[in-house]
């Protein structure tokens, strides 16, 4: 769903859409006052803005960065990425 909006208004302004998506969820989230059902509508609208933005950030990355380093700037994107991943799942798991 986003790629066509990433070709119809560009990367760098899909990117900004999908952290304005972000900041809504952020902010149902915020406001919630405590609604179980306002924090999950939360989460699942700051997810999509996140989920858009994992998927349009390798791709502008690899357009703007110079031909020589272009797969390592990538490529480290993507190790960071996962390595995210599994630190906010070990740290998740020692709150519980």
């Amino acid at each position: 769903m986003i790629f066509p909006l990433t070709e119809k208004i560009g990367r760098r302004f899909a990117l900004m859409v999908c952290a304005a998506v972000f900041e809504i969820g952020s902010l149902i989230q915020l406001l919630s006052f405590g609604s179980l059902s306002a924090i999950y509508a939360g989460r699942f609208i700051g997810g999509w803005g996140v989920g858009a933005a994992c998927l349009i950030v390798p791709i502008y990355i690899a357009e703007i960065s110079p031909p020589a380093i272009r797969g390592r700037l990538v490529g480290f994107f993507e190790i960071m990425f996962q390595i995210g991943a599994v630190l906010s799942l070990g740290l998740s798991g020692l709150m519980n």
